[in-house]
């Protein structure tokens, strides 16, 4: 129950870009499916950015963030 409730937490802040003191890894690979199964909308690869970010992956938050730039610029 409390590794739910952190993992609830971590998705949270990712989604509203809240800082998080202890990142919870296990958030990462529900957003990285998410993007897999609709690799076209560009607010679920700033939502797995954002995830990325809190959990220190700052590179791979650059290259999910220019994925969802560049979905924009086409939409």
């Amino acid at each position: 129950m409390k590794r739910s409730l952190l993992t609830a937490c971590a998705l949270l802040a990712a989604c509203s870009g809240v800082q998080v003191a202890e990142p919870v890894e296990d958030a990462i690979t529900p957003l990285e499916q998410a993007c897999m199964r609709d690799p076209l909308d560009p607010e679920r690869w700033e939502r797995l950015a954002a995830a990325l970010t809190v959990a220190g992956e700052r590179e791979r938050a650059a290259v999910m963030y220019l994925q969802a730039a560049s979905l924009r610029s086409y939409d």
